[in-house]
Order: C-alpha cells, then structure tokens, then sequence
C-alpha cells in the first residue's frame, strides 16, 4: 500500500493479478475492494459472495499475474513531483517483481515504461522529487529521462499533413509566466499554432484551454467579467524593438465608458494581470468589455477564469476583436450542447460605437430552428443570452447570429451538482477547406462539429492517415462527432497525433474539440481552432502572447496547416529567453 505524501494519491497492490489505484484522496472505509471473490477485474469464483455482488468498487488498472517467469508481484512506487521533468509530472510509478518491468499510470492509462532485467523490490523518493528504483541484490538506480530538454528556443519542421507537437514536463514547483514567438525561416509560410493550457490541482487535471496563435493587432476588445466566483485575465505581448504605449478602458452593460488608464510596456517585454490586479485596476464586479488601443502591435490574449463547487480554477479562452475590421452580418458557432448537464452561453461583444439589434438562433442537427432570441447590445458593451439547461436529455446543434457582432460561446458541463468543465467557442467563418489538429489515444479524444449555412445539402470530405469519408449535413444542419466515431475513420488505432483536412464544394463552419478524462473519469473539453485553407500565410511572424509552466501548470504548444520550417522562442515578462523543461 502507498500513501504519497503531497496528498491526493493512494495505491493498493495485491501480489494476485491485481493492482488498484485512486486519486480523489481517500479510500472507502470499509469499501469492497473485491477481495476474494475478484482478482483486479478476474472473478476468482473463490466466493464467499458471488461476482454479481453490488458494491464491488474495481481498479482503475489491473494487469494478470502470471507466474515466476512473468509477472508476478505487483510493488508500489510513487507519484512522480520531481523538478527534473524525468517522468510526466502527476504520473505513478510502479514495477513487477518478476517481470523487472516498470509501469507508468497516467491519466488512467497504464504503460510499460521500462524493460528491465530488475528484480524490483521497491522504489524510493528524494526531497526534490525524483525517483529511484531497488534491486534485490541491492542496486539502486535513478529514473532518468534520456529526452528531456531543457531550452528557450524549439526548432520546428512540419510537412503538408502533418503537425509539431512539443509539452513541458509538468515539473516545475515555482509558476514561469511570459510569451512564445513563432518565426518562420527564410521563404517559408508560418504555420498555424495551438497553446493549450492545463491546470492540475491536488494530482488532478482541472481544465484544459485551447489559444489559438494570433498575429499583433493595434487595438481590440474583449468580453470583460469579475465576480465572486469568475474574473478575466488579460496578457498583453510586446514584440517590438520599441515601447508600447497602451491606452484602456472598460465598458458596462449600459454602454458606460469606465476605468479609463495607460500603461507602457518596453521592449520585448509582457504584461499579464486579471483585471481587478495593476496595471488595470478594476473594479471587483464587471460585466461589459475590456477595450485597448497601442501605439504598436502588440499580442493579445483574454482568458476567463471561473471558481467551480470545489474550488477548482476552470478556464475558458475568451476571442480578442480585431476593432479594426469589419465583422459580417450573419456568422455560426459551430456547436452546442443543452441538457443532460449541459448548458450554453452566447455572449455578444459591440465593436462599434452604435446600439445593435439582433436574433440569435439554435439550430438543430436537422436544420429546423429550436429557438430565436432576440438582443441588444450597446455601443462597445457586451450581452449575453444562455440556454436553459433543464433537459435531461441532450440537445445538440449549431447556432447563427444575425447582426455584425463578435460571438463566442461558453459551454459548461455539471455533475452531481459540480461544474466539471467549460469551454469558450468562438463563431467561425464558413469556408470550403480547413485543416485541424486531431488527437487519438489514452484519456484524449479529438472531436469536430461541422455546420451547414445553406438552404441545401451538402457532402462534407475528411482526409486522415490516408483515410478518405465523406458525411453528409442536411440542409442548416449540423453534426458533430469524435474522430473515432466517424465512418471510415474508426479503425485509426491510438495513440496518433496529426491532421485532419475537411473540404466541401459549398462553405461549411468547423470546430474542433479536445475531451480530455480526467483522473476522477470526468470529461474535460476545449475548443481547438482550425486552420481556414483559404487564409493568407501573412506575415511569417506569430505569438503565443502568454504561456503558464509550474505550480500545477503545464503547456503544449501545437504547430499545423502549412509545410514550414523555423523556431519557437519563449521570453519571461521582461523579455528574457525563458529556458523552459520539455517531455
């Protein structure tokens, strides 16, 4: 038995063929952990109570003993803290006696980590973390991760289909903020990019956001909210050689101009803060939009953070407007989910200086119109409209807002009574050709939700792994399924990172989704954006405007859509190369 002693993981192991684990930090007393009458997930039929016994409470992994010459004993090791980003931070370390084999649990998947000619006897644990393992003649030796770098820059190279893929090691103690720049080489396109942020608290995942890279703008606004229970946070990325003077003020629900200031950010530097903290100095209830102006291009991210039952920190990505740009009357979210847990929020941001009047519109998956809400938003303010959620079923579809507004959605899923996840969504642009980077394997699962704008059917192509299928969307409809769900696609075997193409002869909206089960077998989603074929390469120069590492935050950053070859730099706030640990 294991009690690790920064909480929030136990362990039992059984010499039979069994090996349980938990994570949400206590064990049943005096819980049926199946003992005699199951091994792990074996009914021995040993009795004295059948196997169709209710209250039996099974493994979260179990592998079969089998004998001297295999596996043969289950021994206990430990949750990986360590600060040398040897192992996946939160990963549980174990062997077999016999077999010499190490094993690795993480996110409730069980691994083969090493082969080795061992015989484990126990393993052990310094003050910073690390781990060793012990051989019964009396060696003892370090895990060690032969591929973990330690840099402030990643090259990168990609091909037409593929992706670079990069995470740090979940290792750091102390939290690293700043920003990451992507730079193409000479000649080349610069490719499209994901940052998804993940929070672990208490050795289990929280939330998962998905930011798309974005190039600098001049001026944007952003949906703004402060409360008991949620705030949002705002980084701001100066990649110039010159200081950004940048001017802000916040907007209520009224129309009200408030809390107007200026701050200056040097050279290569960034600043990041909620906004009730300085520079921006909120106040601590806001409902309306955060709108800034600079004397040059700066990277913008906005991220909503919200404090769930357990006091759990959930976060959502919120879309930074381009207040330079002139938005279409008529746009779609892609997806959404009412009932069984689910509800849905639309939140509408104002980029001009006028009173907007508008509808929106769920749509179902077979295009008929469920609801119309009408809506005013005032000038440069913000308003929201939100599903009712009392379903017990649940009703899934697409949603289509008419008047020139930025829109984005906020999905959330409850639990026996716990917000356990929410997702920020933006609209997206129809288009004929899109590119998404897609996961397949352990506790993820990569989804897409394609919308059908047009009075008429139309067949929608996906390209994989050198997979070819088609589906069908009706007219106004929608589907919206997991890759491995898809005809033609399910046989993809996990695990499998890459790209997914979907294409069409009339425009269509995509998303794309990232579940992740979490430790406690609760489903986390994010948005991931896609890549629109038909969108300018631009510029070869792209930010990342804030990163998260340490103190329970990890990052992986995520490059597709384009063949192209260059580097990503990471810079703390004050514009230094952060050396950052890489898996």
């Amino acid at each position: 038995m294991v009690f690790e002693i920064h909480g929030g993981f136990h362990s039992i192991g059984s010499l039979g063929n069994f090996m349980l684990a938990t994570s949400d930090k206590t064990l049943t007393q005096g819980g049926n952990y199946g003992w005699r009458v199951w091994e792990g997930t074996v009914c021995t039929g040993l009795g004295p109570a059948p196997c169709s016994a209710p209250g039996f409470i099974a493994p979260i992994a179990d592998y079969i003993n089998t004998g001297s010459d295999g596996r043969c004993a289950i021994i206990g090791g430990y949750v990986y803290r360590g600060t040398q980003a040897s192992l996946p931070y939160g990963a549980y370390i174990y062997g077999d006696l016999c077999s010499g084999e190490i094993f690795m649990l993480k996110d409730g998947v069980q691994t083969v980590l090493l082969n080795t000619a061992l015989q484990i006897s126990s393993f052990g644990e310094d003050e910073a973390g690390e781990l060793f393992v012990l051989d019964l003649n009396g060696s003892i030796f370090r895990l060690v991760n032969p591929d973990a770098t330690n840099a402030a820059e990643r090259p990168y190279a990609i091909g037409d289909t593929g992706a670079f893929v990069t995470s740090t090691a979940e290792a750091a103690s102390v939290l690293s903020v700043g920003y990451a720049r992507i730079r193409a080489d000479a000649g080349q396109s610069i490719p499209s990019g994901l940052a998804i942020f993940a929070l672990q608290q208490h050795g289990v995942l929280v939330s998962e956001a998905s930011v798309p890279a974005s190039r600098p703008i001049l001026a944007g606004r952003v949906f703004a909210e402060a409360g008991p229970d949620v705030n949002t946070g705002i980084a701001l990325a100066n990649p110039n050689d010159q200081p950004a003077i940048v001017s802000f003020y916040l907007t209520d629900v009224n129309g009200t101009d408030f809390g107007a200031g200026t701050v200056t950010i040097p050279p290569k530097q960034q600043v990041a803060a909620f906004l009730n903290q300085p520079p921006f100095n909120g106040t601590n209830s806001i409902f309306g939009t955060f709108t800034f102006t600079s004397s040059v291009s700066v990277g913008a991210i906005a991220l909503r953070g919200f404090t769930n039952d357990r006091g759990e920190f959930l976060i959502t990505t919120l879309p930074v407007v381009d207040i330079g740009i002139t938005l279409p009357e008529s746009t779609t979210i892609a997806h959404f989910a009412d009932g069984g847990g689910w509800t849905t929020q639309i939140v509408l941001v104002n980029p001009s200086d006028a009173v907007v009047n508008g509808n929106v519109q769920f749509i179902s998956r077979a295009g008929q119109i469920i609801q119309t809400m009408p809506y005013t938003v005032r000038p440069r303010s913000a308003t929201r409209v939100a599903t009712a959620g009392s379903g017990s079923s649940v009703q899934t579809g697409s949603v289509r807002i008419l008047s020139a507004v930025s829109a984005f959605s906020i999905f959330a899923l409850r639990s026996s009574g716990v917000t356990v996840t929410q997702a920020g969504m933006p609209t997206a642009a129809a288009g004929t050709a899109f590119q998404t980077y897609v996961e397949i394997g352990g506790a993820i699962r990569s989804g897409i939700a394609i919308a059908n704008p047009s009075s008429s059917a139309v067949d929608v192509r996906l390209d994989l792994a050198g997979r070819t299928t088609t589906l069908s969307i009706p007219p106004n409809g929608q589907t919206a399924l997991f890759v491995d769900e898809v005809p033609g696609l399910s046989d993809l075997a996990g695990p499998f990172q890459g790209v997914l193409r979907i294409s069409a002869a009339t425009p269509v909206a995509v998303t794309a989704l990232r579940g992740h089960t979490n430790q406690r077998g609760e489903f986390l989603i994010t948005a991931t954006a896609p890549l629109d074929e038909s969108a300018r390469a631009g510029n070869p120069d792209l930010l990342f405007p804030h990163f998260a590492e340490g103190a329970g935050y990890s990052m992986q950053f995520i490059l597709f859509g384009r063949a192209a070859s260059g580097t990503i730099s990471f810079f703390d706030q004050a514009g230094n190369p952060a050396s950052l640990a890489f898996r």
